[in-house]
């Protein structure tokens, strides 16, 4: 497929794609941070995420004026593991479209700002 010159700048093509991209998970691009929170003062946002090095979602914490990035919470024992679960919950992720491990959720109190 040949595009006009003026769209080389912004859409470009890819001559091979591998094979072994296609397997993978997450997809290459789709590994992006959800479940963003933010604390009380609004200083800290908060959201999980997993990492090209540690697919497992952890809960981390970006600090608003400095940009700074730290971890909050790691799942114990890698957290949530398709192997390990009930035929109900693994039907019930399945419906909420839910393909993600290590820690899939979290709420706040919001009188405390206490990560639950």
């Amino acid at each position: 497929m040949r595009l006009p010159p003026e769209c080389a700048r912004w859409c470009p093509v890819s001559k091979s794609f591998p094979i072994e991209a296609l397997g993978a998970f997450p997809p290459p691009g789709m590994a992006l941070p959800n479940h963003f929170t933010f604390s009380a003062t609004d200083d800290q946002i908060r959201y999980l995420a997993s990492t090209l090095d540690e697919p497992n979602q952890r809960l981390f914490a970006l600090t608003v004026a400095s940009g700074a990035v730290e971890v909050l919470a790691v799942a114990p024992n890698g957290g949530t593991q398709e192997a390990s679960l009930s035929p109900e919950e693994e039907l019930r992720r399945q419906r909420e479209r839910m393909l993600t491990v290590g820690i899939t959720g979290y709420s706040v109190h919001e009188a405390s700002g206490r990560i639950l």
